[in-house]
């Protein structure tokens, strides 16, 4: 038997970079966006499962989900969670008309698998969904992606300032946390603070800043399932791979 190989580590990119990685792996890879989201997801809830489950005790997990792929990403690990026998329940944040298609199709299965899910709208109703987390519990940060610029608006800066005072097991934020600037590695006069941050693909570029590891934690990458040979016929990553190569041959 042939002995297991390590995913590939790709160097850190930048927001620009890993969407372009999405963008090429859909056209030139015919990867739907929808399996790159699950492998995110499954891999991020297995990640969870490892640091957080319970033997012989029901862990719980409550999700704060944005209207972006990122919380459709959320979506994805709550449904392998309550798979694995976590109890979960899930918020989401903003308006149904703002919601990305891929995160209306993982909300509709999650509704078919009759999981949890309240929608938040207003600041009072932040408040008090942040005032419901036990301390038993691991909050699961799916706001924002890479692609967010700028300070938290509201309801969000509100229901992150909760989260950020409430008592709880852990915090996990998927891909970056929500505030942080992923390339300047920069937090927002609001951020949430993670104890755990996996990220997606590869580390984001801002994630070296001394600043940024106060809102991250522990960073672990969840690998997306990409092939090394197509990678290194993308464009968003060839050159890194080349760098990342030559200076492991030195």
């Amino acid at each position: 038997m042939s002995a297991r190989r390590k995913p590939l580590s790709l160097p850190a990119l930048t927001a620009a970079q890993a969407r372009a990685l999405d963008a090429q792996a859909q056209q030139r890879l015919a990867m739907p966006s929808l399996l790159l989201m699950e492998n995110a997801g499954r891999g991020a809830a297995d990640a969870i499962d490892r640091c957080y489950g319970r033997r012989g005790a029901t862990a719980r997990a409550v999700l704060f989900l944005g209207s972006g792929n990122n919380g459709g990403d959320g979506a994805v690990v709550a449904r392998h969670l309550a798979r694995f026998g976590w109890r979960v329940r899930l918020y989401l944040v903003g308006r149904a008309a703002g919601r990305t298609p891929d995160l209306a199709t993982q909300l509709r299965i999650v509704q078919r698998l009759r999981l949890p899910c309240t929608s938040i709208r207003g600041v009072a109703a932040a408040r008090r969904a942040a005032a419901t987390v036990a301390r038993d519990e691991v909050v699961i940060d799916a706001l924002l992606g890479t692609g967010a610029r700028g300070p938290l608006r509201e309801p969000m800066a509100s229901l992150v300032s909760a989260l950020n005072r409430r008592p709880r097991r852990g915090c996990v934020a998927l891909d970056l946390p929500s505030g942080l600037d992923s390339d300047r590695g920069v937090a927002g006069p609001i951020t949430v603070r993670a104890d755990l941050t996996l990220t997606f693909a590869a580390r984001k570029v801002g994630f070296a800043r001394a600043a940024a590891r106060a809102a991250t934690g522990a960073v672990v990458v969840i690998d997306l399932g990409l092939p090394e040979a197509a990678l290194a016929r993308l464009p968003a990553t060839r050159s890194k791979l080349r760098v990342r190569r030559r200076a492991a041959a030195r």
